[in-house]
């Protein structure tokens, strides 16, 4: 006869052991769990904080006088008492704090039914979850509940809100084409090829003529809590038209710009502008030197020894070719900007600008108050860009570098820096922060110098104070107070206009770059204020940038 018997209460689902005659050697929980993993309710959860107090008392009752009956009879068991219950698989949902996602927490089945869709729908349903329901996530969840093990949770999002798409700010449509945006397209051959020397006609504007269309914004795709709720982000504010000079905007249609006179467009962030142009087949001996207040497109070259000054922009369909040119926008040279090789006239080919744009350039002094870009190579020129030098494209790894001296305050970029044969291309990146730093130290000397007079003020008006009362005596010390007042006001100004500069100026070196797409030739000199290198080794696709004082290679 079995020591351990069990039986299931119908009504509470509560498993009972019965413990029954036996040994003492019998009553332990060893004996009682391997009675327990081989009863059909092995499956059921068993309560260990049960089994000590149950074996206790039937031990008692096995040692008393009285525990034994008469032989032939069916002995009544020792004791009873609840050692497990049979439990369903359960399901509860948790919602995040954002609404956005709700989690699934499932206990196994212990002897019970196995968790189904209907409880999963069903708690689902009861917190109120109506959108992004995920039945795959679900099916996983039920799966893995059946074969999870009893007492750990099994945990599953099971559904999921979308979150709404960003509105798109104000769009500018471009109504005509600016002539900067067309004298770089040159015309392509039947072959596929592309003539640099054809790039059609400058496209003019009349006056009244249309130029930039503004969209407004549009709101972005509608998003859902997993509560069914709409989620909306707030259109952005409609951007402002860039009004430029000879432009203005449509007075019965706020959202168009107009031209205000004839000209050449030129594009601008969010706008455009309309200069007055002159065009020339090419600058030599039969137009003379060219001084414009507007801009200057020039279909051919500018021939040697020639002067060109203009308020607005140069556009060159050729080549600019050892002259002097100094423009208040931008410059763009079609072919390239050349200088002579004659030793001793290395940089009398001189650009000045606000940006530069050519396909080469070499032996030349380029000065651009923004940026400099040249498609292909750079060779042998004097170049200061107030930020950004770039030779090539992004994905160009043949354009380079070589020889001269760079200045630049922000980034240097090309393909190759110097070549096979060693020579020395020097690269200078503090110009800007040089001039900041200056003004940086002479607002601390101006700072000191108010100081030092507020400090004798002072003096002189503790002095007063101790003088004999009078009318007079009061006047002064009211117009000393106010005075040191003031210089007061201005010390703490200066002050916080020094922080404000020496961050910037910690920013300013930190954001430096030096970029080789492709290689880097021994003979490369970098500099930023007392950070120095020069490269006496081959390297391979590298930037460069400059951390506590020192030149480093970004990645290693």
């Amino acid at each position: 006869m079995s020591v351990y018997r069990f039986s299931e209460n119908p009504g509470t689902r509560e498993i009972l052991c019965h413990v029954h005659a036996a040994q003492t050697a019998d009553l332990n929980a060893f004996r009682l769990r391997q009675a327990w993993d081989a009863s059909d309710f092995a499956a059921c959860h068993l309560h260990p904080e049960n089994i000590d107090p149950g074996l206790s008392a039937a031990m008692d009752a096995l040692l008393k006088p009285d525990a034994r009956t008469a032989e032939g009879e069916e002995p009544p068991p020792l004791h009873s008492f609840v050692a497990g219950v049979r439990r369903d698989a359960g399901c509860s949902i948790k919602v995040s704090d954002d609404r956005m996602h709700a989690d699934a927490e499932a206990m196994p089945a212990e002897g019970g039914e196995l968790l189904g869709w209907p409880q999963v729908c069903g708690a689902l349903e009861a917190v109120g979850i109506l959108y992004g329901i995920d039945e795959t996530n679900i099916c996983s969840l039920i799966a893995d509940c059946a074969r999870g093990t009893p007492g750990i949770v099994v945990r599953r999002m099971v559904a999921r809100g979308l979150k709404p798409g960003k509105p798109l700010p104000s769009r500018f449509e471009n109504l005509v084409t600016p002539f900067q945006d067309r004298v770089l397209r040159p015309v392509e051959r039947e072959d596929g090829s592309v003539d640099f020397h054809e790039l059609g006609e400058i496209e003019s504007v009349h006056e009244g003529d249309a130029l930039v269309r503004r969209h407004p914004p549009r709101p972005g795709r509608p998003g859902f809590d997993v509560f069914g709720e709409q989620l909306m982000l707030d259109l952005p504010e409609e951007t402002p038209f860039a009004v430029g000079e000879g432009a203005l905007i449509d007075p019965d249609d706020a959202g168009l710009l107009r031209a205000a006179r004839g000209g050449v467009p030129h594009r601008l962030a969010n706008g455009m502008s309309v200069n007055d142009v002159l065009q020339v087949m090419a600058v030599d001996l039969h137009t003379g030197n060219i001084e414009l207040d507007g801009s200057l497109v020039v279909k051919g070259d500018i021939h040697s020894d020639m002067r060109v000054s203009v308020t607005g922009d140069v556009v060159v369909g050729g080549f600019i070719e050892a002259a002097e040119v100094k423009a208040g926008g931008d410059v763009t040279a079609v072919q390239g900007i050349i200088g002579p090789t004659v030793q001793g006239s290395l940089h009398s080919c001189s650009v000045q600008g606000r940006n530069i744009t050519t396909r080469y350039a070499q032996n030349a002094a380029l000065e651009a108050a923004e940026d400099i870009t040249v498609s292909l190579n750079l060779l042998q020129c004097h170049v200061l860009a107030c930020r950004h030098l770039a030779v090539g494209g992004d994905k160009n790894r043949t354009s380079r570098i070589s020889g001269g001296a760079i200045h630049a305050s922000v980034s240097v970029a090309a393909g190759i820096f110097g070549t096979e044969k060693e020579s020395t291309t020097r690269i200078v990146m503090d110009d800007a922060i040089l001039k900041l730093r200056r003004e940086a130290d002479s607002h601390y000397s101006e700072r000191l110098e108010i100081e030092d007079t507020c400090e004798g003020l002072e003096h002189s008006l503790h002095d007063l104070r101790h003088k004999p009362p009078s009318p007079a005596n009061t006047n002064m010390i009211e117009r000393v107070e106010a005075t040191i007042a003031a210089y007061k006001e201005q010390m703490a100004k200066f002050d916080e206009e020094e922080i404000g500069k020496r961050h910037v100026l910690a920013e300013m070196t930190a954001a430096c770059r030096v970029i080789a797409r492709s290689h880097v030739f021994p003979g490369l000199e970098l500099q930023c204020m007392d950070a120095r290198h020069r490269f006496s080794v081959d390297k391979g696709p590298v930037t460069f940038a400059v951390r506590d004082g020192h030149w480093v290679t970004l990645g290693d």
